[in-house]
């Protein structure tokens, strides 16, 4: 039989000699079972315990080893942060041998970010020794104090005509811990929807609510959102609102709820609703009530191009005369992109593309770099900074306001509007900065009239933030909104509403509009960053902006906005366009070309065609014709011949005859001498 698993042999021999001696016994024994009285142990863990900046989808692992009886597989558990993690998971794996498992733990979400990650192991051996439970952590240095924020919702804050039955989401984030959705409550109409109602979900970042009842009719809806991080840093209560009744009164029509305005007006009553159940007469129409009524095309007249509520006519293509009053105003004689006129606002040379003499143009330093174009720079140190606005600027709307600053290239700058009053911090869009240290935002988020700070802050890939800008402290008051800026064409191109993105052949085009009279006007190119400034004509507010520097070819996108004589910045206006080699053109023009282009392809092949088809047809007739001249010629000849031929033989026979005849008077002469007997003379006769 095989000796017995697990249990010591023992041999005895025992022996005699033939004499009869007999031997002591000899005894020995092996597999003696081994006492196995130590506990697994681990070795080799990744992370390495202690470690900061780990990537917060790491895996974890390490190799858990018993030399003796070997490790219990079935009895390993790993915590994660509270997450128990055993054989048979998912995210649990490991390669075979009892004796050194290396066991991997692929956890089932990222870490948090700016949170310690906590790991504990526990294992038995098959001889039931218990292994210390085994503790590291990592990713200790970030301190979370920052709360959860609002990036954007849907419905839009302000946003008109809501749908009733519709839902609302928004997206909410937090750059460390990371929201903590139990403990997000949204306040809607008096109910409250958290985690525990039926109507609250998140995907993501994202909270949606389908609201129990649909909104109510003509009434102003305001959602309250209130929530944490993991850390339980709270944010200060969001509130945004939408589907703002109308006022009867405010000469603002709403044609959801209003059927005229104002109230007083030919049929239209108290509450806005029109008596006669019919519009306006052309003729009943007020130009200046800032009401376009019929017949009118604009309201008020003087703002823009409208004058005496009319438009202009459009205007396919610039004129010669428009080109002249666009670019009377655009002279900059040191050509670095400043006019003479805005370069007498800084006080800059307008003679010298670099006033201070310190190697940065004068362009870079005040649309670029917000540093004194009058002082020379020594060193400039890069770090976060906003360029465009300055505290006490005043901005006429809350949409779409435009940020733009210098930052450390390829890191995420993050853009923030702190409210003065209440302290809420308004998301409002990140970008990376580029290799120059650019950036620039353009807000999703619609800020309400008040007092604001607006940050920039710069962050890592991994999230740990490296530097802040200096608050720049601004007023949004609609009360003093100046229209924006308008761009009519590019180079020769009109830029319509309704218009696709345009393409240009042109790399550097010539950006024509109008604005506030007086303003000065501001434009950056998007996707360089490259920007450029003007002061609109004092009169027509015509102005034409040069792009610095050609772009590449490829998409871009160019931001316009105005600051009036009073420090009012008006929202911008963005036009798309696409840049392909050659010469400026757009769209429909560039499709109208191609036509061109085959139209004429097709008549030089036509006009080759038929001149190859004339040359044949022209050599075809002049043989005919020399062949027959030639026949003619022949013919000639043949004729002149037979006539010498004929001329010969009569004049033959006019000859014989004369002989003839001088021959017969002849004989008869002879004959008178002759006798008439018998002689040869009178046979003759």
């Amino acid at each position: 039989n095989n000796f017995p698993d697990g249990r010591k042999v023992n041999v005895e021999i025992d022996a005699e000699d033939i004499r009869g001696r007999i031997m002591s016994t000899y005894r020995f024994s092996f597999n003696e079972p081994i006492v196995d009285g130590d506990p697994p142990y681990i070795t080799s863990v990744t992370p390495v315990p202690g470690t900061d900046d780990v990537a917060l989808d790491s895996n974890i692992s390490f190799h858990l080893k018993d030399d003796i009886s070997g490790v219990d597989i079935d009895t390993v558990e790993i915590t994660v942060n509270g997450q128990v993690y055993r054989n048979g998971d998912f995210s649990f794996s490991y390669p075979e041998d009892i004796n050194d498992y290396f066991i991997i733990v692929n956890p089932s979400e990222d870490f948090p970010f700016g949170e310690p990650v906590y790991v504990q192991v526990d294992a038995l051996d098959f001889d039931g020794n218990v292994m210390p439970t085994y503790m590291f952590s990592f990713n200790h240095t970030a301190q979370d104090t920052s709360p959860p924020y609002i990036v954007s919702t849907d419905p839009k804050k302000g946003a008109k005509n809501v749908p009733l039955d519709s839902n609302i989401s928004f997206v909410i984030r937090d750059n460390l811990s990371g929201v903590n959705f139990d403990s997000v409550n949204v306040l809607i109409e008096g109910v409250n929807y958290n985690s525990n109602h039926t109507g609250f979900s998140y995907n993501g970042d994202t909270v949606t609510i389908n609201p129990d009842t649909n909104f109510a009719a003509k009434a102003l809806i305001t959602v309250k959102v209130d929530a944490s991080d993991v850390r339980g840093n709270a944010m200060a209560t969001y509130i945004f609102s939408f589907n703002e009744p109308p006022v009867c009164g405010d000469n603002r029509l709403e044609p959801a709820y209003e059927q005229c305005e104002p109230p007083g007006s030919s049929g239209c009553n108290e509450d806005c609703e029109l008596v006669l159940c019919q519009a306006l007469e052309e003729s009943q129409a007020i130009c200046g009530n800032n009401i376009v009524e019929p017949g009118e095309d604009c309201e008020p007249p003087g703002v823009g191009n409208c004058v005496e509520c009319q438009l202009p006519e459009e205007v396919e293509e610039i004129s010669d005369d428009q080109k002249l009053a666009y670019e009377n105003i655009s002279q900059d004689t040191d050509g670095d992109g400043l006019t003479d006129a805005v370069e007498r606002i800084y006080g800059t040379d307008i003679n010298s593309s670099d006033t201070d003499g310190d190697g940065i143009s004068d362009l870079e330093e005040i649309l670029e770099l917000g540093t004194d174009p009058l002082v020379a720079e020594e060193d400039i140190t890069i770090r976060t900074k906003i360029v465009n606005l300055t505290d006490g600027t005043t901005v006429g709307s809350g949409k779409s306001l435009f940020v733009k600053g210098i930052s450390h290239a390829d890191k995420t700058v993050r853009v923030f509007a702190k409210s003065v009053d209440s302290g809420t911090e308004f998301y409002l869009g990140e970008i990376v900065a580029d290799e120059a240290n650019k950036f620039l935002v353009v807000s999703e988020t619609d800020l309400d009239d008040g007092d604001y700070d607006i940050i920039a802050r710069a962050f890592e890939q991994t999230g740990e933030a490296i530097d802040e800008s200096s608050p720049v402290n601004i007023t949004v008051n609609s009360q003093r909104a100046i229209p924006a800026p308008e761009v009519v064409y590019l180079d020769e191109t009109k830029v319509e509403l309704d218009t696709k993105k345009l393409i240009l052949r042109n790399p550097q085009p010539v950006v024509y509009g109008y604005s506030l009279p007086s303003s000065r006007v501001f434009m950056t190119v998007e996707s360089t960053v490259l920007s450029s400034t003007i002061v609109a004509d004092s009169a027509t507010g015509y102005f034409s902006v040069f792009i610095p520097r050609p772009l590449e070819v490829g998409p871009h996108k160019i931001t316009v906005y105005a600051v009036s004589d009073d420090g009012i910045t008006s929202e911008p206006e963005i036009v798309e366009f696409d840049v392909v080699p050659g010469g400026g053109i757009g769209e429909e023009d560039s499709n109208l070309l191609l036509w061109v282009l085959g139209g004429l392809i097709v008549i030089s092949l036509l006009v080759a065609i038929g001149y190859v088809i004339y040359r044949k047809w022209r050599k075809r007739k002049i043989v005919k014709q020399k062949v027959e001249m030639k026949k003619q010629n022949d013919s000639d000849k043949k004729v002149d011949g037979e006539q010498n031929v004929k001329g010969q033989i009569q004049d033959g026979k006019v000859e014989a005859d004369q002989n003839r005849n001088s021959q017969h008077g002849t004989n008869k002469d002879v004959g008178k001498d002759k006798p008439s007997n018998g002689s040869p003379g009178d046979r003759l006769f």
